[in-house]
Formats: C-alpha cells, structure tokens, sequence
C-alpha cells in the first residue's frame, strides 16, 4: 500500500480540499510513470514532509530518491548527516500544503498549475506574474533549479517582461524574494529595462535602489547588448 497523506484525526482525508482531480496524488500501480512510483512508493526510502503550521498541519509521503533529485534542499535534510534524514521527517512550517501539493505533480508530471487561468485583462496578468513570482521564491526555498529555470522561461516572453518592468511593485518583490545579486530573475528584470524602458522615468515610480543601480552598472556594460534577451535560456542556470 502507497503512503498516503495522514490526517491526525483519522477518517476522511480532510485535506483532499487542496487536490481537485488533475492535482490529485494517485495510488502507484503498474499503469503509472515509474517515476510517479517512486515518489509515492511505500519503500523503506520513504519520507514523510509535514507542511503548514498547526492545527493546519498535512503529511505527505514522498519518495526520498526522487525528491531528492529535484531539490537539493531535500537531498540534503534527506542526509544522514541530519535530524531530518535520520527521523524521515521534513517540516516545512512556512511552507502552505495546496502549493506543497501542486510541487509533488510538478515533480512526477513536469507541469505546474497556476490559479490564474485567464490572462484577458491586465489585472490578470498582474497576478499570473505575482503567482509566478512565488513559485519563483518557493523554488529558491527548496533549491529546485528546474522549477527555477521553468519559471523564468513563463516570464521570459517580451510581452510579458515589458509590462513587469512598468510595475514597480513587482520589481520591488523580486528583489524583495530574491538574495542574491547573481539572481537570473533580477538580472532578467535588468536586461530588459536596458533594452525597452527608456521611455520610464525612475524618479517618477518607486523602484528599488538595488535596482537602480543595477540599471546603471548595466548600461555600462553593454559587451552582450545584442544578445536577444526573449530567449529564457540566457538566464537558465
């Protein structure tokens, strides 16, 4: 039998709220991706990863080998050299379970779903991009370079990055969420202010100082100007 999530009650799995029918975490059997398998197996391997802080707590049973490929912060608490990897219990107290469950299909099914479905109007586009911003910062959380990378190739669309570089709020939030200077995503939001917002005064809106002075240091160095920053792979780790 598959580990399932556990409910501290018992009965009816009280978090099956957070999974509609494409979100839902499937029992393994022959007909499944041997990967989904792995990452649902009932195999001595196995971890356990509570989500959510109390009484909004939910378990997971996740295969140790698969997750551990995805995230090099499993791969590390999964160690022997740590209190999780010894007790096959990883807590992420920060962490909110319906996004903790969208991660598990991300990673047996390589697709992630957003809540923002329609991109008619400008509102919603806005918060596609919020959405795909705290994915961003949930990625750097469990050090998941793929989810990473394919977050940067759903905002690398010029489109896209020529509306993000006019909101300043959201610059402000990646580089709120993000640490590093060396950050794709910031270096992503940079490149494309160089190259298309000239016509954007930066006394008028307020634009993080950081950023700024990147935009200066960027404007300096224009060795690589010419590239075409569309191309989500420039900024692939």
């Amino acid at each position: 039998m598959p580990l399932t999530r556990h409910s501290p009650s018992g009965g009816r799995d009280p978090d099956s709220k957070y999974l509609n029918p494409s979100k839902r975490l499937l029992d393994s059997g022959d007909e499944l991706p041997a990967k989904r398998r792995r990452l649902l197996s009932n195999h001595p391997e196995a971890i356990n990863v509570r989500v959510g802080i109390e009484p909004n707590t939910h378990t997971f049973g996740v295969g140790r080998e698969v997750i551990s490929q995805q995230s090099r912060f499993f791969a590390t608490s999964c160690s022997g050299r740590w209190a999780e990897g010894q007790t096959s219990l990883v807590k992420l107290p920060e962490e909110d379970p319906e996004i903790f469950a969208t991660y598990l299909k991300w990673i047996h099914d390589d697709v992630l779903i957003l809540k923002t479905t329609s991109f008619a109007s400008d509102e919603e586009k806005r918060r596609r991009r919020y959405e795909l911003l705290d994915w961003y910062a949930f990625a750097d959380r469990t050090d998941d370079k793929k989810l990473r990378n394919h977050i940067v190739s759903r905002l690398a669309v010029v489109t896209e990055m020529k509306a993000a570089i006019k909101d300043s709020d959201f610059v402000a939030a990646v580089y709120g969420q993000t640490s590093a200077s060396a950050s794709p995503l910031r270096k992503m939001l940079v490149d494309h202010f160089t190259a298309y917002g000239r016509s954007i005064d930066l006394r008028e809106k307020e634009y993080p100082a950081r950023f700024v002075a990147d935009i200066a240091y960027r404007a300096v160095d224009r060795e690589d100007a010419s590239m075409p920053y569309a191309d989500a792979s420039r900024y692939h780790e």
